[in-house]
């Protein structure tokens, strides 16, 4: 009789996300089938959360890829060319430990650099190696590389206007009522395939209304209720016509303004600082906010800390007896004032519905009714993540925000109603991921966020901290970062060794000098907390293939030759997850007999492999009375923080399509793309996937586009810029917009012979040169002032990458496109 074993892992695709986890049926030591997980729930009772995709029925094919890695490789033609020699685990691990050791004795510790993004890679955040990647960087004071390329608007934004970093939170679209409005972003059945297409789609069947706004016709639009078109990299001005709309017709929620925000604090109009009580000699705190009853009386408000119970009227907790007035236009002891709000109502003054109409093509009386629909429809959910990927997205983001502001829409005593960069359900157990990463007596200082401008000017300046060996321990760099041009000719020649370990060969494989083979989360121990607040034991569903190798075998050979076990540690992959999953009586589990909740021991998870969490039933609520850490300690749409660059409020920017000085040249916009049957370049080693993307690959553009410019369904053509030519066949599709030309990254080098990558054609902002000047001032006044002082965050765990100045834009980038003659 076969012998059968189910165990649980993590889908492959973790990056998109949704965190699912597959259940893996192996026959004679061979994973055969991976089907939906069926999750415990509280009560015994089964979870309502944990979906599956396409993808993840897929995941059964990975460890049997025709490009997976397994065995060491050596390069032995000139970097990029992917040519390759096997060799030994010891040749391989004696020769990487020995131009290690070199490097450290000639530049320091620092000049190695682990690389920590986990954009692509099995597993992705919930993988054991995220946490040993961070103890080698601790326990050798190396340098972390992670390098979050894009979608820094949903990371900026909100800390400006809330003062923290945005809503994780898993249950706001369960709890959608009214209307759902998806803005930028395509998730249903595309980037966010299972459990939040499942969500969002019941939400629909409740009755709750899904307006999606994008700029092409999507996925998302053909299943949502009414679908608004705006041009690319507009969405801010619509946004602000929104709330033009929201505040000509009277309909703002005065009182949440008064409740949650500084709209009634008073601002100098010559500093453009709020003004403080010490500024009138007001009162005995100095440093207090002032408000003004509109009749001449003022008050002092001191930056509020703490929030009251949930019964308490926070009117009467922050103001007392006294009546502060919303718009207020003052001169206070010779300055003159005016109040946020105020400055907010001129501001908005000029955004009518015909002025936005004229930049983001969205029809007048289609703003106006949005603005109505969202006054009318409260509480609204806003689905805003990822998508807006343009120079102007943080201000944009802020845009959309403030509609929400105005609307009250932030903040209800039933759920959280701002999604912005929140994960359907990310992992929310205490495991003991802190005594992993941080060996014991570490040193803060210990351990370097390096940032790609560090590299780059270290490339130009030799007496700065030098940079030159690689690990590259997670992602794929190559493929799934933009600016490719900025790795293969400016970063990778300059080290001395790029080291890549991977479960296929890749692009980034084929740059490296070493390729290791790691083997796949199906083929290792890995303990996961995740979907339905789940804690899952996974036991590997086959012995590995080849000679691959799971990350802490790696690490602990490697550490042997450069001298670090001591500090690193010694412990096997199953022990490291052991450590990983005891975190006392934190976790509990409900005994489904008596119904008493009991402590989790590792045995109880190992014979289990998958427990239900007992966490409180209230559910996060991170924007219901939440303590602000803005200046004020209020939401603020009005930021004195932003004054060096008269950024206060939300504004538009014109994107780089629009005001590149190059457009006449390059008229068109290149929209690189996630693909739907790939994950950030996992996948695409699924025949099944890419049997599916055949007749899709390519460049595709607006029929109408294609008659101007004497093009066919099926040529071959160049798209170009001045960065390079991408040769592909072209596609005519109705929803694509005219002015773009759409394309998939996902594909790899191989796709385009004779020919540049879409990467290479890309906007470098993560160079100097590309710098935004609300990014170069904003972000390093956050990391300095509320990461390092306020919060404490070791400078080894600060996104660096966003220290000075922004990184890439997929989707503001300019192009053309021309035939190929035969």
């Amino acid at each position: 009789m076969s012998d059968v074993k189910i165990t649980y892992h993590p889908c492959q695709g973790w990056g998109c996300h949704e965190h699912c986890i597959v259940e893996c049926h192996s026959k004679d030591g061979k994973l055969v089938r991976v089907q939906k997980a069926h999750l415990p729930g509280p009560g015994g009772k089964p979870a309502e959360r944990n979906e599956i995709c396409m993808k993840g029925i897929l995941n059964s094919k990975i460890p049997f890829a025709d490009n997976r890695v397994l065995y060491p490789l050596k390069r032995t033609g000139e970097r990029g060319s992917g040519q390759f020699e096997r060799i030994s685990w010891d040749q391989a691990l004696d020769e990487i430990a020995e131009k290690i050791n070199e490097s450290i004795e000639r530049y320091g510790t620092r000049s190695i650099v682990t690389n920590g993004y986990w954009c692509g890679y099995p597993g992705a955040d919930g993988s054991l190696q995220n946490s040993l990647i961070l103890r080698f960087t601790h326990a050798l004071d190396a340098s972390l590389m992670e390098y979050s390329a894009v979608d820094f608007a949903t990371v900026w934004a909100p800390p400006i206007d809330l003062g923290f970093m945005g809503s994780f939170h898993h249950n706001a679209i369960r709890y959608a009522k009214n209307m759902v409005l998806i803005w930028g972003t395509n998730p249903l059945g595309f980037t966010r395939p299972s459990t939040t297409s499942r969500e969002l789609m019941d939400a629909q069947e409740r009755g709750a209304k899904l307006v999606h706004i994008s700029n092409l016709f999507d996925v998302t639009s053909a299943k949502a209720d009414e679908w608004i078109p705006v041009k690319s990299g507009s969405d801010a001005a619509l946004a602000l016509g929104v709330a033009h709309v929201l505040v000509r017709d009277g309909l703002v929620a005065t009182n949440f303004l008064l409740e949650e925000s500084s709209a009634p604090y008073l601002v100098r109009t010559d500093t453009e600082a709020y003004l403080r009580a010490g500024d009138i000699a007001l009162g005995d705190d100095s440093n207090a906010f002032v408000v003004s009853d509109g009749e001449g009386n003022l008050k002092a408000i001191p930056r509020q800390t703490d929030r009251p119970d949930q019964s308490v009227n926070m009117v009467d907790y922050i103001y007392g007896n006294f009546q502060p007035a919303l718009e207020a236009d003052i001169s206070v002891s010779g300055i003159a004032c005016k109040s946020a709000y105020t400055l907010l109502v001129e501001h908005l003054a000029k955004w009518t519905p015909e002025y936005q109409q004229a930049i983001s093509g969205v029809p007048a009386e289609t703003c106006e009714a949005l603005a109505h629909e969202i006054h009318d429809n409260a509480p609204v959910t806003y689905f805003v993540y990822d998508g807006l990927r343009y120079a102007n997205s943080t201000q944009a983001i802020r845009a959309i925000m403030l509609t929400a502001y105005l609307s009250g829409n932030l903040t209800s005593e039933e759920a959280p109603l701002m999604w912005l960069c929140g994960n359907v359900d990310h992992p929310l157990s205490p495991m003991n991921n802190a005594g992993i990463m941080f060996p014991p007596n570490w040193d803060p200082s210990r351990g370097h966020r390096l940032s790609i401008v560090e590299i780059l000017n270290s490339i130009e300046n030799p007496d700065m901290q030098q940079y030159k060996v690689w690990l590259g321990c997670m992602g794929n760099p190559l493929l799934n970062w933009p600016n490719r041009d900025m790795w293969e000719n400016h970063i990778i020649p300059n080290l001395d060794l790029f080291v890549q370990w991977e479960i296929r060969f890749t692009d980034t494989c084929r740059w490296a000098d070493y390729v290791l083979p790691e083997c796949t989360t199906f083929e290792r121990h890995e303990v996961l907390s995740g979907q339905a607040d789940t804690l899952v034991w996974c036991e590997p569903a086959m012995e590995p293939l080849g000679e691959s190798k799971d990350p802490s075998w790696i690490w602990n050979e490697l550490n042997k030759r450069i001298g670090l076990s001591e500090v690193f540690g010694t412990k096997t992959q199953e022990e490291w997850v052991t450590e990983l999953a005891t975190a006392g009586n934190q976790c509990m589990v409900t005994d489904d007999e008596a119904g008493n909740s009991i402590p989790i021991t590792v045995d109880m998870l190992k014979e289990a492999q998958t427990l239900h969490l007992n966490l409180p039933q209230s559910d996060f609520e991170p924007f219901y009375r939440p303590i602000y850490g803005t200046p004020t300690g209020r939401l603020e749409f009005y930021s004195e923080i932003l004054t060096p660059v008269h950024a206060q409020m939300a504004d538009y920017e014109e994107p780089l399509i629009v005001r590149n000085e190059l457009k006449e040249k390059y008229p068109l916009q290149l929209y690189v793309s996630r693909h739907k049957y790939f994950m950030q370049g996992q996948f695409t080693n699924v025949k099944e996937c890419l049997d599916l993307t055949e007749r899709q690959f390519g460049a595709s553009i607006n029929p109408k586009e294609a008659v101007r410019r004497g093009l066919q369904e099926g040529d071959t053509v160049e798209v170009f810029n001045q960065r390079g030519v991408m040769k592909v066949p072209l596609h005519l599709r109705n929803e694509i917009p005219e002015g773009m030309v759409q394309t998939y990254y996902s594909f790899d080098e191989t796709y385009y012979p004779d020919s540049d990558c879409p990467q290479v054609l890309e906007e470098p902002l993560n160079h100097p040169d590309g710098y935004t000047e609300m990014l170069r001032f904003w972000a390093p006044w956050y990391v300095q002032h509320v990461m390092r002082e306020q919060m404490g965050v070791p400078d080894s765990l600060i996104l660096a990458d966003g220290m000075e100045g922004t990184t890439e834009t997929i989707w503001d980038v300019l192009c053309d496109i021309r035939k190929v003659e035969e």
